[in-house]
């Protein structure tokens, strides 16, 4: 088994615990493969429709986009078998983020981002919600958003609860009080 392991490009970190989505993505990024030029996160509860990823992978290599997102709400994309109050919360919270960015799927979980893009750019999340983070802090240039149909999970459990919303209007608080900051010239 060690024999095949070593000829896959594939690696597995192993974390002790519960430590978050966030940071197990951020980990995750740090333990890729120097060589990696794109980073991404996806959901494994089959959620997130693989079909879409060589188009996000491509819109990468064509060097127009550094930031290719899984969109639900573009058109072609869109949600099935979740309950109405879940969409109407997953809609509020893309439109309080809209000011920070065009993405119209900001609160997507499903991202390839140029490597470059994110260095040296200082990732804080508070909460789940990593690709807000990215898409409102990155340096990627211009951003497409692929559309998908999210599908209800297959298996786990949602991450959505009263706390994670309260982190989520933390985190946006964190990136408004960051975008009106003035500018320190040094």
């Amino acid at each position: 088994m060690d024999e095949l392991a070593a000829e896959l490009p594939v690696r597995c970190l192993h974390r002790p615990g519960k430590m978050g989505l966030s940071s197990g993505v951020i980990d995750g990024w740090k333990f890729a493969r120097p060589e990696s030029i794109a980073l991404g996160a996806m959901d494994a509860d089959f959620s997130h429709d693989i079909t879409i990823l060589p188009k996000m992978v491509a819109a990468l290599e064509s060097g127009d986009y550094g930031l290719a997102v899984g969109s639900r709400y573009v058109p072609g994309g869109g949600i099935e078998n979740w309950p109405k109050r879940r969409i109407i919360t997953s809609k509020v919270a893309c439109m309080l983020a809209r000011p920070l960015t065009n993405v119209k799927d900001i609160t997507s979980g499903y991202f390839l981002v140029m490597r470059s893009a994110i260095e040296g750019v200082h990732l804080d999340p508070i909460g789940f919600k990593i690709g807000l983070e990215v898409i409102a802090k990155g340096h990627y240039g211009r951003a497409i958003e692929i559309p998908y149909v999210f599908k209800d999970r297959v298996v786990g459990e949602s991450k959505l609860n009263q706390t994670e919303i309260v982190n989520y209007l933390k985190q946006l608080r964190k990136l408004y009080a960051a975008r009106l900051a003035p500018q320190k010239n040094g």
